[in-house]
């Protein structure tokens, strides 16, 4: 029933963060959406969010100063409304009730949404340059290095706090899972935390001294403390993967830090307890 909308939203994430001009995977994301409407999963309130999105993006590529300060500012609060769910509008999916994944793990349901990727895909359109395309080395090799470093760090430092235990498993939902990931939760949240937030700190620290190294740690902060639900250990681990990811962007591009994002998050999710211990 849901295939079409997420068919064609995945196709649409695939084209973007492969650097593929807008008039390539705009149409797929509008028939994403329509099909969407048309199945019921968003409604007229959705649009609110979108027109805001709409509004921030002209704003942000304003001549006026002022203007793209308040642009930016509104993008901001309208990205971590999308990212928290609170616009009214979208009935994202449940495609996997809620269960026990692994034995003494919280109960975890899969949802599909249709919200939060609208952060990615509008700051996709806005800048385009976001998703620059790098030689298949360079992208590969800025991702494997951090997300090693990080596997090596954050694996003993979440087990030996009780967060998560060693238990491998390969549950049903596991193939829509990793697409979801990569294509949908990987491409937002990358986009947003690194070309977006580290990408303009960047730019804003580049004459002071490790500007590039603090903008890479301000946006593990906040990626961080995005990770609040799960308690302040979560935030402590969030933020330690959002300094390999930033890494990861600052040699390798959006692709590198998504693909660091995501062999990190298939680990968790095949090989460690997942979302977390229930003690």
């Amino acid at each position: 029933m849901h295939f079409l909308p997420f068919a064609a939203l995945f196709a649409a994430s695939l084209l973007a963060i492969l650097g593929f001009a807008t008039r390539y995977y705009l149409p797929i994301l509008l028939v994403a959406y329509g099909a969407a409407a048309q199945l019921g999963l968003i409604t007229a309130w959705a649009v609110l969010p979108m027109a805001l999105l709409v509004l921030a993006g002209w704003g942000m590529c304003a001549q006026r100063r002022s203007v793209r300060l308040l642009a930016h500012l509104g993008f901001v609060g309208t990205a971590l409304a999308l990212m928290l769910h609170r616009f009214a509008g979208f009935n994202n999916p449940m495609v996997f009730a809620p269960q026990a994944l692994s034995a003494d793990a919280l109960p975890f349901a899969l949802y599909l949404n249709l919200d939060k990727p609208l952060i990615g895909f509008s700051l996709l359109l806005i800048f385009p340059l976001l998703a620059q395309r790098m030689s298949i080395q360079k992208t590969l090799g800025a991702a494997m290095v951090p997300l090693i470093a990080a596997m090596a760090v954050m694996v003993p430092l979440a087990i030996s706090w009780h967060v998560v235990a060693w238990q491998p498993k390969w549950p049903e939902m596991t193939a829509l899972w990793l697409l979801n990931n990569f294509l949908l939760v990987c491409m937002a949240e990358e986009v947003f935390f690194r070309a977006y937030i580290q990408g303009h700190l960047s730019r804003w620290l580049a004459h002071w001294p490790y500007g590039a190294a603090i903008a890479v740690c301000l946006a593990a902060l906040l990626f961080g403390l995005a990770h609040m639900a799960g308690g302040w250990l979560w935030v402590v681990l969030a933020t330690i993967a959002g300094v390999a990811y930033g890494v990861a962007y600052r040699y390798g591009g959006l692709l590198a830090a998504m693909l660091a994002h995501f062999g990190l998050n298939a680990l968790h999710f095949t090989l460690l307890t997942y979302p977390m211990l229930r003690n």
